[in-house]
């Protein structure tokens, strides 16, 4: 390693670190330093890839790929097809892939003897698919095909972990690490937070207060009776009650005693919904027994309601349904009856019109014979009554009696 490689790793570790949100399955903020190689193109390409052989030593410490396990996942513990997939992928604004044209018939080649029936052979040929996307990948960021890079420290592997930019790994969104870095904020300060003893609740009721002269002289015992009864029940119960610090000594919280104490508040607030659910179902289920048994009372003008004793054998009605052919022969009759009665009222309605015509013919024949007989004169009287005696014969022999119409008397 020369001078000015050895110069360039200084200047990159002297970068200001940034913050960046790394997909790993999980939204995992870290601090690190992001360098640009169009930034050093005053050095050379082989400089440039001695600093970054110094600043990443091993292909199990480079990352090519997002991951959904939690942390990262570097090139030597990758799945054979997503390791794969990666070294061929070709983001938009790189001019190639990894693996780029002139070394990708050897690639394929390895490729295939993957498949190969001997597991040794396959073994092999999967480590040096390994090693040749780890020499290819510092030979692209060198050239600034890569155009950026990730490094952080990882404090679990304690090593300089790279991570290559353009393949959705990496995100510098400004509101999405401001939003990242005020929930992990929230989650310290609960977990630092002095945990506040929690008081049992009794069952037993609160005692009476005593007058000022009573409760002065009662003080100590009631104290000494109060820790006691608090012990007993927290050993009953099984439960850890925090102890009241002494005056000399300093109150300093066990770590865990917030988040143990939002347990059990939450256990206890959840024991208590449980308990009333339950005592509403009990509410329920007698109000659903009353309200089968009861009947309405007869209104009643004034005084209490009266209340009616529940029969004996309360069975409830069943309800029969008709067939069709019943319902249709009902339908039939009832309409059949209706048509008979209409029939006879149109011909009673048919009778009597004829009735009433014939009266007003035979009424309009009488009138015209009656001014007739009164126009002509007779002579004699005798002759004229034997005439009108005659003519009243001959009109009422000429006048056709009325008909009975059996259909009118109807």
């Amino acid at each position: 390693m020369d001078f000015n490689s050895s110069a360039l790793v200084a200047a990159w570790g002297s970068l200001p670190r940034e913050p960046a949100i790394a997909y790993y399955g999980e939204d995992s903020l870290i601090q690190g330093v992001k360098v640009c190689i169009s930034e050093y193109l005053a050095f050379t390409e082989s400089e440039r890839l001695d600093a970054l052989n110094t600043m990443v030593d091993s292909k199990h410490c480079l990352v090519i790929a997002p991951a959904t396990c939690g942390s990262y996942v570097p090139i030597s513990q990758m799945a054979t097809e997503e390791l794969i997939f990666s070294a061929l992928l070709k983001p938009r604004n790189e001019s190639s892939s990894i693996i780029d044209s002139e070394i990708r018939p050897v690639f394929d080649e390895l490729v295939t003897l993957l498949k190969d029936p001997e597991p040794a052979v396959s073994a092999q040929a999967l480590d040096d698919i390994q090693d040749m996307v780890m020499d290819q990948t510092l030979r692209q960021i060198s050239k600034g095909v890569v155009k950026y890079v990730f490094v952080y420290q990882d404090e679990l592997m304690d090593c300089n972990v790279m991570v290559l930019g353009n393949r959705k790994t990496l995100s510098f969104d400004t509101k999405k690490i401001k939003s990242l870095q005020n929930k992990i904020a929230g989650l310290l300060q609960v977990i630092n937070s002095p945990a506040k003893p929690t008081q049992k609740r009794s069952a037993k009721p609160k005692p009476k207060k005593q007058s000022t002269s009573e409760s002065s002289s009662s003080e100590p015992e009631s104290s000494t009776s109060s820790e006691s009864s608090s012990e007993s029940s927290s050993e009953d119960e099984g439960q850890k009650t925090p102890v009241i610090p002494s005056e000399s000594s300093p109150n300093i919280p066990p770590k865990g005693a917030s988040t143990l104490s939002a347990a059990e508040d939450h256990a206890r607030e959840l024991l208590a919904a449980n308990n009333l659910l339950l005592e509403a179902q009990r509410r329920v289920d007698a109000l659903k027994s009353v309200a089968v048994n009861y009947e309405p009372s007869i209104n009643q003008p004034s005084g209490p309601v009266l209340k009616t004793p529940a029969p004996a054998s309360a069975t409830p009605k069943t309800f029969s349904i008709p067939k069709k052919s019943v319902m249709l022969e009902k339908a039939d009759a009832q309409h059949s009856r209706e048509s008979k009665y209409s029939k006879g009222a149109r011909k009673a309605k048919k009778a009597a019109k004829k009735a009433r015509k014939a009266k007003k013919k035979a009424a309009k024949r009488h009138a015209k014979k009656a001014k007739k007989s009164k126009k002509t004169k007779r002579p004699a009287s005798s002759e004229s009554g034997s005439s009108s005696s005659a003519s009243s014969s001959e009109s009422s022999s000429d006048a056709p009696p009325p008909k009975d119409d059996q259909d009118h008397q109807v």
